[in-house]
């Protein structure tokens, strides 16, 4: 288990792919370590490159972060990176 006060999840950055493979819509959920649900995120993409960005008030101990996508502009889609602070 680690603590985590920031999860950025980075859109789609393919250059040939830029339009109709964005996610505009996630859920971050951050589980403990018998998997519950600590915490829970919806978020909406923000920026030129459809980024999301959520920031803790206070640090969460936390076992996995669990990543729902739930509206893209297509079916396919693209993310680029998860970063876990």
């Amino acid at each position: 288990e680690v603590s985590v006060k920031r999860v950025t999840v980075l859109g789609n950055r393919e250059p040939s792919f830029r339009t109709g493979y964005t996610v505009t819509e996630l859920t971050v959920e951050l589980l403990d370590a018998k998997e519950k649900v600590v915490s829970k995120h919806p978020l909406t993409a923000a920026g030129d490159d459809s980024d999301f960005d959520l920031k803790l008030d206070k640090p969460a101990t936390v076992r996995a972060v669990r990543l729902t996508l739930t509206k893209s502009e297509s079916g396919p889609c693209a993310l680029s990176e998860l970063l876990v602070e």
